[in-house]
């Protein structure tokens, strides 16, 4: 699994610059300490890296959390069509769906599930697929 998958290139760029400005100030931190010159102002600009670090990540984590949920709830209606309760809880991705979709440009399976799951909630019969018919 690719470590930046489904993420923009401006959050890329923020994990790099957070994780090189971070051994930059534990480096400067060590320094100090080493050398006995004050390092208190050093300790609290480490939360910086650390926020730049993990935002990105909080959003990677949401988003192949949502593909997860949203693979899931695909398959069961495919497995079943005329159950109510996943269709229904397909329908309650709907809002998940749409915020993944920007994402998903660069990962052709996340965009093959993306679309499947678009035919499952148009309720029309021939766009419901099953999934052997992808296989070839």
């Amino acid at each position: 699994m690719n470590l930046f998958a489904g993420l923009y290139s401006y959050e890329i760029v923020l994990v790099v610059l957070g994780i090189v400005l971070f051994l930059v100030l534990v480096i400067a931190l060590l320094r100090n300490v080493f050398k006995d010159k004050p390092y208190a102002a050093l300790i609290p600009a480490l939360f910086i890296p650390i926020v730049m670090i993990g935002y990105p990540s909080i959003q990677s984590f949401q988003y192949t959390s949502g593909v997860v949920e949203i693979s899931k709830a695909v398959q069961q209606v495919q497995d079943d069509p005329s159950d109510p309760q996943a269709k229904a809880t397909l329908n309650s991705l709907e809002p998940m769906i749409a915020k993944i979709e920007p994402r998903a440009a660069s990962d052709p399976a996340t965009e093959k599930l993306l679309v499947q799951a678009r035919r499952v909630l148009s309720h029309s019969p021939a766009a419901n697929p099953k999934p052997d018919e992808y296989k070839r």
